[in-house]
């Protein structure tokens, strides 16, 4: 669960409707980020769905506005493994709606409306780039 102290793209969370707030907040606090894409795929829980009366599609919306809000408070380095960093890219990709969209279209989407994730992505792109280079590097 995100921490009192650690900067997260809240501007998700702020879109949805006022009905589906407490849903997202009973997501953000309880549910771990495995456990919240299980359910992007598969639906939420029967006590999810009656503690929160929301629709299938509502239920979309909340999941993907609390996963991108999760995957925002993951503090990127060099030391992250390169097939963590691809998951988490890829995660914020398809809970965007745009699975299979390049880094760079996903910064551009997201820095109007979503500045803090638009940081993080351009950070992502900053250690790929590192990478890269390391490799170039060590080939030579």
């Amino acid at each position: 669960m995100p921490g009192r102290n650690h900067t997260i793209e809240v501007n998700f969370l702020d879109a949805l409707q006022e009905n589906a707030r407490p849903a997202a907040m009973n997501l953000l606090h309880d549910h771990r980020l495995r456990q919240m894409l299980d359910m992007r795929l598969d639906g939420p829980s029967e006590t999810l769905m009656q503690r929160h009366e929301l629709t299938l599609d509502e239920w979309q919306t909340v999941l993907n506005a609390v996963i991108l809000t999760k995957v925002s408070y993951f503090e990127l380095s060099h030391k992250m493994s390169v097939r963590h960093l691809a998951k988490l890219i890829e995660i914020t990709a398809f809970c965007l709606n745009q699975p299979g969209t390049s880094l760079l279209e996903l910064i551009n989407m997201t820095k109007q409306d979503y500045p803090y994730m638009a940081d993080w992505l351009k950070k992502a792109l900053s250690i790929q780039k590192f990478w890269l280079k390391q490799q170039k590097g060590s080939a030579q």
